[in-house]
């Protein structure tokens, strides 16, 4: 565990980092990567791919109250979001396919979401934890929600508790 760690500078030298670098950090704030590093890039302390493909995390405590994924981003690693208790709204990149593992777990004040037309999965405990959560909004595109994908989430409106349990059941929960 890293609790202190406030801010990472990734170095030049960097050029592969693995899946949920920072997930057992809850309290960093900053996410700086210098600037010769041909692999990746910071933007206001949320963590890409050079080529902007690929948001890979957003630091627990950065600002953000509301944010809006590139619209170069394809992908977006597990738990990218993880505890980013701030975040109250998130736009995501329309060219999204999936929503992955455990990605915006325990996001306590998102309120509501729209998933992108072209996503087909919502991973395992993509929203678990999320408990302002009220409203989500899935395109037809979305085959699969895939077990706990929104457990933790007492205040889903009925409406959309409705839709998600005649769409994917209630392995959801």
């Amino acid at each position: 565990d890293c609790t202190s760690l406030t801010h990472v500078t990734i170095p030049a030298s960097v050029t592969s980092i693995g899946t949920s670098p920072f997930i057992r950090c809850p309290n960093l704030e900053k996410i700086i990567v210098e600037s010769e590093n041909t692999k990746y890039v910071s933007i206001d302390d949320v963590l890409f791919t050079k080529n902007m493909l690929k948001l890979i995390c957003c630091a627990p405590k950065a600002r953000h109250t509301t944010y809006k994924v590139p619209p170069t981003v394809m992908s977006i690693s597990n738990a990218a979001f993880f505890n980013c208790t701030n975040l109250v709204e998130i736009t995501l990149s329309e060219y999204l396919t999936s929503i992955g593992i455990h990605t915006f777990y325990n996001c306590t004040s998102l309120t509501h979401i729209t998933i992108p037309k072209f996503v087909q999965l919502i991973g395992v405990g993509a929203f678990c934890k999320c408990t302002s959560l009220r409203t989500i909004t899935i395109p037809p595109s979305v085959k699969r929600a895939e077990c706990a994908s929104f457990c933790g989430c007492p205040n889903l409106d009925s409406k959309t508790r409705a839709e998600l349990e005649k769409r994917f059941g209630k392995i959801i929960y």
